[in-house]
């Protein structure tokens, strides 16, 4: 990928065109997030790692709150950090 960023690029957005599986399109992906982050655009790198999260169901927003990017673990039955056994 190193010079020709434009056709790099190219056959990237080609590859995502395609009818192929998540796992393909997690791997074009891949190298689309290499190719923002080699050109030191990064909130791009970070825009093209999240849509190929979404592929997978996996929904993360770019620009979390400080309440959203803290664990609940109330909800999720895990113990605080804080919380120690009482054995």
């Amino acid at each position: 990928m190193s010079g020709n960023f434009e056709n790099a690029e190219q056959l990237i957005m080609e590859l995502l065109q395609r009818d192929t599986s998540k796992v393909d399109a997690a791997a074009a992906y891949h190298l689309k997030v290499q190719l923002h982050i080699v050109k030191g655009k990064h909130a791009q790198a970070v825009d093209s790692a999240l849509r190929c999260l979404r592929l997978f169901g996996i929904d993360i927003p770019a620009h979390p709150t400080w309440s959203r990017s803290r664990p609940n673990t109330r909800q999720s039955g895990a113990p605080s950090m804080g919380a120690r056994s009482r054995a």
